[in-house]
């Protein structure tokens, strides 16, 4: 999207010649294991992507959800499920794809560590603690305070969608997920290819509660294209680059 796209599009919701809704392929399954013991919760560092996760993964072909966290927590951590509940789901978009995350709030059968170190360069015992912060949460880390909002919603995002509490929103698992476009030449979109974002632009991801959709929009028109914020959630922020 150029400059001018993100400082003067979404004027009007209404107006398809303004907004241009583009639809994402179907969304990729995965599952993740929120364990907690003594009031803190086990995460795991991805090496990779120099993020911090609940052990968890892909769902393989033919497997159900259940059977697949009961294989990846038992590869990524070495222990066995001995009863689990699911808590919901909510899709995301990261590297270039888009994901269903199942949260799943898991007992084990003994104490979780990393097995997969080629993968996982750390873990640790977060707590979440109070704070001033418009999320109204941070997290202690091994002594170490995160209480920035950027940080929370993407070096440990996972955690930040446990702790939104939004997983059980009517509608949130099924939903689909569009990004928003703005054009004033509508009749050149059916020999568009590929939607392009800025690297650097911040982009809000919200849920639409009224056509019970996921949006994908720049976060400074969030306003303009939504004229009361009642009309939607905002479920969290992130630059372009961590959509590609």
């Amino acid at each position: 999207m150029s400059n001018s796209e993100v400082n003067e599009g979404y004027l009007d919701r209404q107006d398809p010649a303004i907004t241009i809704k583009f639809d994402l392929a179907p969304a990729r399954e995965v599952v993740a294991g929120v364990i907690k013991q003594n009031g803190k919760y086990f995460l795991i560092h991805h090496t990779k992507e120099h993020l911090w996760f609940f052990p968890g993964g892909k769902v393989d072909e033919g497997e159900s959800l259940e059977q697949a966290l009961t294989r990846e927590i038992k590869e990524e951590t070495g222990t066995n499920i001995t009863d689990h509940k699911y808590l919901g789901a909510i899709k995301t978009v990261h590297n270039n794809n888009l994901w269903r995350v199942h949260y799943y709030e898991v007992t084990l059968d003994g104490t979780p560590t990393i097995q997969e170190s080629e993968k996982h360069g750390n873990e640790s015992w977060i707590s979440m603690i109070d704070s001033d912060n418009s999320l109204g949460f941070a997290l202690n880390i091994d002594g170490t305070i995160i209480d920035d909002v950027q940080d929370l919603q993407t070096s440990f995002v996972d955690f930040y969608f446990f702790a939104k509490n939004i997983l059980a929103v009517d509608g949130i698992v099924d939903a689909p997920v569009s990004f928003l476009a703005w054009t004033t030449t509508p009749w050149t979109l059916p020999s568009n290819t590929f939607l392009a974002v800025g690297e650097n632009i911040s982009y809000a991801i919200v849920y639409d509660t009224a056509s019970k959709a996921y949006f994908i929009l720049a976060e400074a028109l969030l306003k303009s294209y939504y004229k009361d914020p009642s009309d939607y959630i905002l479920i969290y922020t992130v630059k372009g680059k961590h959509l590609l």
